[in-house]
């Protein structure tokens, strides 16, 4: 499993989108992004608005959701990012019709920007410092199964399923491979990449590739009722999330990151316990085990 190897790639990302300055996270952060927050702005969520297109990761998409995502992590109030998406599909992956057009004129420039900015979009799913919940109502497919699998935690309604069919329009789905192989076992993500067919929810969350099924009756209708099923248990997760300090957090997104580089198991151990050292530095740190040592509920910074 490649994790900690795409984990060593991107991990000067990860110090990028820790700069501690605050952005206010609007409301209105991209046309076809909506941005919204709960729990007191401690959750940003952010809904991929385009249903029209099956939320085609077309040029403009692509741009709004780095600008939405860039928003929130650097918003210090908030502690978890939610990612979720009107209509029935998550999103289609890559616009075809931009990549027909780029094809056709032989502009390897515009589709090497395209394949990269969406890829970094992922990136930073999965490196920036407020954790990540993907929740899925229908069809995560191609580089939209790239963007789910990329976030930390997934909840998926009954009737969802996850692909990645890129072979069978010629195009075979090696960007989105990195998240796949990430998350799911070898065997799985052979028979995802090779076969192309869709992975339902419920088989994703034996294999461990999601978190939880959670919405929807057993006639898998990816309704409305559905969608709120999964995203109520998406918000219990952020909302356990947000009750930690937001640098702890993200410190430790960081530290294992670095840890899941290493080459071998003796090293891995070093920069760990090393990192729990520099952790114990922490004013969080301090403020959490006097608290629990003086039986009292801790007062964290932020």
């Amino acid at each position: 499993r490649p994790s900690a190897n795409m984990l060593c790639r991107t991990h000067s990302l990860a110090a990028a989108l820790a700069r501690p300055h605050a952005r206010a996270l609007s409301t209105a952060a991209a046309s076809l992004v909506r941005a919204d927050s709960r729990l007191d702005g401690k959750v940003a969520v952010l809904t991929l608005a385009s249903a029209r297109t099956r939320n085609a990761l077309s040029e403009a998409m692509v741009r709004d959701l780095h600008a939405a995502v860039e928003a929130a992590s650097n918003d210090e109030r908030v502690r978890a990012i939610v990612l979720t998406h009107d209509g029935p599909v998550f999103s289609a992956g890559h616009d075809l019709k931009q990549v027909r057009r780029w094809q056709a004129e032989g502009n390897t420039d515009a589709l090497g920007a395209s394949f990269a900015a969406t890829a970094a979009v992922a990136r930073m799913l999965r490196l920036t410092a407020p954790p990540t919940i993907a929740v899925v109502n229908g069809l995560a497919t191609a580089a939209g199964c790239q963007l789910a699998l990329s976030c930390d935690m997934v909840v998926a309604s009954n009737g969802s399923a996850f692909a990645t069919p890129g072979s069978s329009v010629g195009l075979f789905c090696t960007s989105p491979a990195v998240a796949v192989m990430a998350a799911a076992p070898s065997k799985l993500a052979a028979e995802m990449l090779l076969c192309g067919k869709p992975i339902p929810a419920a088989r994703a969350l034996a294999f461990g590739m999601i978190n939880y099924v959670s919405g929807g009756d057993a006639t898998g209708a990816c309704d409305d009722e559905a969608h709120r099923g999964a995203m109520d248990k998406a918000m219990e997760l952020a909302e356990a999330v947000a009750s930690h300090p937001r640098d702890v957090i993200a410190f430790g997104k960081r530290a294992t990151a670095r840890v899941g580089c290493a080459p071998t198991l003796d090293q891995a151990d070093q920069l760990a316990g090393a990192a729990m050292v520099e952790n114990c530095a922490m004013p969080d740190a301090s403020e959490g085990i006097s608290a629990f040592t003086e039986k009292r509920t801790p007062s964290w910074r932020k």
